[in-house]
């Protein structure tokens, strides 16, 4: 064997190296890339009007999405800034009215990985006799 054979097939062989390690970096760097931050939205579809003395608990249904998808059983954080007004009921899928008043009902997105800040909103809620 001669020298120019060695120094080919090495030079050969350095050059598959390079672009095998530049394609495997480049599919990694995809697929461990972050999604990217994603506008999410809190939406009360319960009624925010009560009736105290006929219809004193209501179901509440909310509905996130992240990014234009509906998050499923979302994680979230719920309190009433007045529970003499209103209160969640102990499985937390409720309002309760306890008297005549209006007070905000806090919801905010547990452990959000959509984006950089904690996703909340606060909705007002109306009890009437």
């Amino acid at each position: 064997m001669s020298w120019g054979t060695i120094g080919w097939r090495a030079w050969l062989a350095v050059a598959g190296l390079v672009v095998c390690a530049t394609g495997a970096g480049c599919a990694l760097s995809d697929a461990f890339a972050s999604s990217g931050l994603k506008a999410v939205t809190i939406d009360v579809e319960s009624d925010t009007e009560m009736a105290l003395f006929t219809s004193p608990e209501i179901p509440l249904v909310i509905k996130v999405t992240a990014g234009g998808t509906v998050l499923v059983d979302p994680p979230l954080t719920l309190s009433s800034s007045d529970t003499s007004v209103i209160q969640l009921n102990g499985a937390g899928d409720s309002v309760i009215a306890h008297s005549i008043g209006r007070a905000k009902l806090t919801i905010s997105l547990r452990g959000s990985m959509f984006t950089d800040t904690v996703p909340t909103r606060s909705q007002g809620f109306r009890v009437r006799p």
